[in-house]
């Protein structure tokens, strides 16, 4: 199994509509990829900053190479 970490941020002010933002985009688009075992989101406010951390695992680096050319979600 491999694991995918990628990392975002946002003002705090923007925190709920930027999760929604990855839920809807790239969590859907993970998990309709075969190969993908599932996703995970982190958020940590500290102060005026939002930090993501979203986390997937994966069956093989085959499986993350179709993620990546696949068309993303509008």
């Amino acid at each position: 199994m491999i694991i995918r970490i990628w990392r975002g941020f946002t003002p705090a002010s923007k925190a709920d509509q930027y999760l929604d933002y990855l839920l809807k985009t790239g969590v859907k688009d993970y998990l309709a990829i075969e190969g993908n075992r599932g996703a995970q989101v982190l958020r940590r406010i500290e102060g005026e900053r939002a930090e993501f951390l979203v986390v997937s695992s994966w069956d093989s680096w085959e499986a993350i190479h179709r993620f990546a050319l696949k068309p993303q979600s509008p």
